[in-house]
């Protein structure tokens, strides 16, 4: 592909991504179809509609999170470090990736962090990080977009389960809802990745130098406007659950806006650390 074809975001759209996308989503769904046959492998897993199925979608976007996090930091972390502290960052930034945004919005909402009474999501991060520290794994260029689409589509996932604690908090038709459906569903999203670059990996944050917050903002927006309409949602949408329109905007949002960078035109990524330049930061 020429240069050209490269900086054409039509064109990469139209001869690339569509097929990537296809693949994003039947990974997700094969995940989600997964977890809903281990979750109701006694009452069946059809016995179901749709729309209740957002526990396996955002269990498998957990996951989806403690690979990110794990793959992350397992590029970065430097090769002369002890295998120990190797798995201790892996883990970190796994665990934070995946659950570091549910924790901080269940810490401001004065309740316990969900994964206190939920053991499954200390363990998600646990084996993402036995995976990634004891498997070399190599992929083409397409298998690394499917899996950034997939992270992409997650990240929507998460939006939506933001707007669920904002509704269960003030209900859809407080005034304030829709502020705070933005504030905990972008913070849901995005907060485990911020507190991962930060805290952990010590670069630049995702959210802020990607369109990743701003499309977070976006999804988060459109869900919560889903549940404040949810008479006009359950009569049109009653055979596509809302979270999987919302899920598909945001992971096409960021998908059209991957080349736009925001506060810093560094990319937040192996290639151009902050912090993270050798292993004697971690001695």
């Amino acid at each position: 592909m020429s240069k050209g074809q490269r900086n054409n975001p039509i064109k990469r759209f139209e001869f690339e991504r569509p097929v990537a996308i296809l693949a994003a989503l039947g990974a997700f769904s094969v995940l989600s179809l997964a977890i809903a046959f281990v979750m109701y492998r006694d009452t069946g897993v059809f016995a179901l509609s749709w729309r209740e199925h957002f526990s396996e979608a955002e269990l498998a976007a957990t996951i989806i999170f403690g690979f990110v996090g794990a793959a992350g930091a397992s590029g970065l972390v430097p090769q002369t470090t002890s295998y120990l502290r190797t798995t201790i960052m892996v883990f970190l930034a796994a665990f934070c990736t995946a659950n570091g945004g549910g924790t901080i919005r269940d810490i401001l909402s004065n309740q316990l962090p969900f994964w206190i009474s939920s053991p499954e999501y200390i363990l998600i991060p646990g084996i993402s990080t036995l995976l990634m520290v004891s498997m070399k794994v190599t992929s083409t260029t397409t298998a690394r977009h499917v899996f950034e689409l997939t992270d992409d589509f997650s990240t929507g996932i998460f939006c939506c389960l933001g707007t669920f604690k904002a509704a269960a908090l003030v209900g859809p038709d407080s005034p304030a809802f829709f502020l705070l459906a933005i504030l905990i569903g972008t913070m849901t999203a995005v907060g485990g990745g911020f507190l991962r670059d930060v805290a952990i990996l010590r670069r630049r944050p995702r959210a802020l130098t990607t369109s990743v917050g701003i499309c977070a903002v976006l999804g988060a927006f459109i869900h919560a406007a889903f549940l404040s309409a949810a008479a006009v949602t359950e009569i049109e949408f009653s055979m596509v659950p809302e979270w999987l329109i919302t899920g598909l905007i945001v992971m096409l949002a960021v998908e059209f806006s991957r080349h736009i960078r925001f506060f810093d035109p560094g990319v937040p990524d192996a290639a151009n650390p902050i912090l993270i330049r050798g292993s004697d930061e971690f001695e």
